[in-house]
């Protein structure tokens, strides 16, 4: 019970490493005292037999569940690098897939709308755009940051198994918007943005500029770049 109280990750982790590590031996040990309980009272179980067959169609299903879950994975990535951005202006790079591997052995496969190489650093960026706006959709602003935020906590990154540096990069550009901003940054910087955008933003999107800012400076290897889209 303190295991399971202690534990930080989620019920689907707990679960898989359950079943990964321990689950065979705790179904082995059940089976050895059904059979001891069986000579003691006389009640008779399942032959050994039929539960060792039913265990084996367990762990099947379970491998199966991992390899349709991966292949669905790899093959929704593989069709996202194949998709172009209609609005010229987002693309800054070439799209990738990455295998993203767990602490537990879960490998995920995910995509970039651009990887940049700006000398031996590789930045991985998300590009969101508002064609009339300011800035982008709150939605389209927390789909980015979603997956940077995964990527800006990697432990390493391997381009072909040599690791190389990098950084996560999260690309808002819009119509309304005068000059340009990275964050993170200080407050001064943001202010001075504003005044050279009066106008242009709603009271919402100032106080999104704020959050983005606390953002990226709470994920240190995540930015945050906010641009006009005729630049």
């Amino acid at each position: 019970m303190s295991r399971i109280s202690q534990y930080k990750q989620s019920a689907l982790h707990w679960n898989r490493s359950l079943i990964e590590k321990s689950f065979v031996d705790i179904y082995k040990l059940a089976l050895d005292s059904y059979e001891k309980k069986s000579k003691e009272t006389g009640v008779e179980v399942h032959d050994s037999s039929t539960q060792e067959q039913y265990l084996a169609k367990i762990m099947c299903d379970f491998a199966n569940f991992k390899n349709i879950s991966l292949s669905g994975s790899k093959g929704a990535s593989i069709r996202e690098t194949q998709t172009s951005h209609g609005f010229k202006y987002l693309s800054d790079g070439a799209k990738a897939t990455f295998q993203i591997k767990n602490y537990l052995g879960g490998i995920y496969y995910l995509t970039a709308d651009e990887v940049i190489q700006s000398k031996d650093v590789y930045i991985i960026q998300e590009s969101k755009n508002s064609t009339m706006g300011f800035l982008p959709s709150l939605l389209d602003i927390k789909d980015g940051l979603f997956k940077l935020i995964l990527y800006s906590n990697l432990d390493t990154l391997c381009l072909d198994t040599r690791p190389v540096n990098f950084e996560s990069c999260l690309k808002l550009t819009g119509k309304r918007v005068s000059g340009s901003l990275t964050m993170p940054c200080d407050e001064s910087s943001i202010i001075q943005f504003l005044n050279n955008n009066k106008g242009s933003y709603t009271k919402k999107e100032e106080e999104t500029l704020s959050k983005l800012n606390q953002e990226a400076s709470s994920n240190k290897k995540l930015m945050i770049q906010i641009s006009s889209n005729t630049l």
